[in-house]
């Protein structure tokens, strides 16, 4: 028999998500941390320092703790460690799944505040073929592989790094498309152009690149690159088992000791920046959100097909993203979504409006009772545990 206690579908909020842990669906769950349509992931003490990233896999469910122990050094996160890097570790997750009766499936993103610091993150889960991805009617143990590819950084056990959104059946059934996407987004205005112009329907499923300044930062910046680690440098690994909270920088870094602002050049008209290869950038979107409570957006932003540039949003698009951002006159504003950008290989340049990434709308189960209006206010922004950038 299968059993989806009675969820339409569509991807779940919060109660919904709380009632799977309830009923041992979701296995640790800590209600603290469950957001509007998804919840973290917490590691646990057990993992491996690893000689590389690792493939999923399908045949053999205990194959993963042979190749960790096989390809790895086992470790116990007692205490803090320092995740080095360029370096491959693999964590057992907390949290495990339990759907092997219902048509629940769920997919996985980094944290945002993980990937602005530019560490990859991906679950693995047991006797599956592809990372971040649960399907239905399976049960499953969770690992995380981390590579910290900018900055070294500091975890410990339960340290949220990593995140799930659970779907009633499969999230592509739950994708608003055709029609019903256009008519969500042209007519209801939820998205809106940085400049005002309003949206093309061409441009509905796309995200493009911002280079004009940003007025809520200093000079004509339109961007962040991360410094590189000098030799004898003062500057410490990324702490992330502290708390870092919105008005309090008691435990934040300075931002300029990481990073550099970057402004457009300009050549013919035409404002562009220079990607160096191998070099970690921060970025915003034009097109700028406002979410109501029963839309979720996934941004995939990782392909071939946008050219040799790496370009990854880390964290889900929650209900309410942006709503709570409007203009003097009540009007709304939206928010734009912050992309982290690195070229592999070869330098590349970005133009303005150049696209970066392809959205997704997926249609929530229940609308979230709780108006979380001041979720999504931000412009150009930095990981939260970095200080506001001076002006």
């Amino acid at each position: 028999m299968v059993n989806n206690y009675g969820f339409r579908p569509g991807i779940l909020n919060r109660d919904q998500l709380i009632k799977l842990g309830e009923e041992g669906r979701i296995h640790d769950l800590t209600e603290a941390d469950v957001g509007e349509s998804s919840f973290d992931l917490h590691l646990s003490r057990n993992f491996w320092e690893m000689e590389g990233c690792v493939k999923p896999f399908t045949e053999n469910k205990s194959i993963i703790n042979e190749i960790c122990n096989k390809f790895g050094t086992p470790k116990k996160a007692s205490d803090e460690e320092v995740l080095h890097k360029g370096k491959t570790y693999i964590f057992k997750i907390k949290e495990s799944i339990n759907f092997y009766d219902t048509y629940f499936s769920a997919k996985a993103t980094g944290k945002s505040t993980i990937g602005r610091l530019d560490v990859l993150t991906r679950v693995i889960p047991k006797a599956h073929h592809e990372y971040d991805t649960i399907k239905s009617k399976s049960s499953s143990d969770i690992f995380l592989e981390i590579t910290p590819l900018t900055f070294p950084i500091i975890v410990k056990e339960g340290t949220a790094m990593s995140q799930l959104r659970v779907s009633c059946c499969d999230f592509d059934i739950n994708e608003m498309n055709g029609v019903e996407e256009c008519t969500f987004l042209s007519e209801n205005n939820y998205v809106l152009e940085s400049d005002g112009s309003g949206v093309k329907l061409e441009k509905l499923s796309t995200l493009s690149v911002n280079l004009k300044s940003d007025p809520t930062l200093p000079g004509n910046t339109v961007g962040f690159r991360a410094l590189p680690q000098e030799n004898g440098s003062d500057r410490p690994p990324i702490d992330l088992t502290k708390d870092y909270r919105p008005g309090d920088d008691t435990n934040k870094y300075d931002p300029k000791k990481y990073w550099e602002p970057i402004e457009a050049q300009n050549k013919e008209g035409e404002k562009f920046i220079a990607i160096e290869q191998e070099k970690f950038y921060i970025l915003r979107s034009k097109e700028r959100f406002s979410l109501p409570p029963d839309v979720a957006v996934y941004c995939r932003a990782i392909t071939e097909e946008l050219g040799e540039i790496r370009i990854h949003y880390a964290g889900f698009v929650h209900p309410y993203f942006g709503a709570g951002n409007i203009d003097v006159n009540g009007k709304p504003r939206g928010t734009p979504l912050i992309f982290e950008v690195r070229s592999h290989n070869v330098d590349a340049l970005l133009r303005h409006g150049d696209t970066l990434a392809n959205i997704r709308y997926y249609r929530m189960s229940k609308e979230n009772e709780e108006d979380s209006k001041d979720y999504g206010k931000q412009e150009l922004k930095l990981s939260k545990v970095f200080k506001d950038w001076p002006e």
